[in-house]
């Protein structure tokens, strides 16, 4: 079983390319939805995010904060390492988990893990390769602001705060150019699926 991650940066398009091999039925790990998970349910993790980033952080039913967590750690960049430094670890243990269960069903020749920070956080040392999903940056703005409803402002704002294509098309193995339609996308990510499969299979 081939594990490979999908990433890229806000809004080129990796959770769609991910969902595309949900829908093939692999089976896709989403790291962002798990670490929420985590930095609610997780009570260690839960105390020392209240430490860094104040009651605010949680709402009053005990869920995160997410929007009041996402303004603080991109527009403070050292807190948002510190978040990373107590989110990560945690988030790896449980992907690597996942993987395990997966490889003793031996059901599936490919598994695969949607996330934005593979680079930051070292995951791509569990992973056997790793897709780079990029676009233009006005494409993502104009993705974002209708999913989203975010301020161009704010969009531009993220996007600067993360690592830029270049930087994760220089170590990536595979490079998807999202710079056309939903069609357009599918068929890169079904090119790549065949490779990985006649890859897997000849291990």
């Amino acid at each position: 079983m081939l594990r490979i991650g999908i990433t890229g940066g806000f809004g080129s398009g990796k959770s769609t390319a991910a969902a595309y091999y949900e829908e093939k039925q692999y089976p896709v790990i989403y790291a962002d939805p798990l670490a929420k998970e985590l930095m609610v349910k997780d009570k260690a993790i839960r105390k020392k995010l209240t430490n860094l980033l104040g009651k605010k952080a949680y709402l009053p039913d005990t869920s995160l904060n997410k929007e009041y967590v996402a303004h603080v750690i991109f527009s403070e960049p050292a807190k948002k390492r510190e978040v990373e430094r107590i989110v990560h670890p945690a988030v790896l243990d449980s992907i690597e988990k996942s993987f395990s269960k997966l490889l003793k069903k031996k059901a599936f020749s490919l598994a695969f893990v949607e996330a934005a920070l593979i680079y930051e956080s070292r995951m791509e040392e569990m992973l056997d390769y790793v897709v780079v999903v990029t676009a233009p940056v006005e494409d993502r703005i104009r993705r974002i602001a209708k999913r989203d409803k975010t301020s161009e402002d704010e969009i531009r704002k993220r996007i600067a705060a993360q690592r830029p294509d270049e930087y994760l098309i220089s170590r990536a193995d595979f490079v998807i150019q999202n710079n056309g339609d939903i069609r357009h996308l599918h068929q890169r990510c079904a090119f790549l699926e065949k490779l990985f499969l006649s890859m897997e299979q000849g291990l």
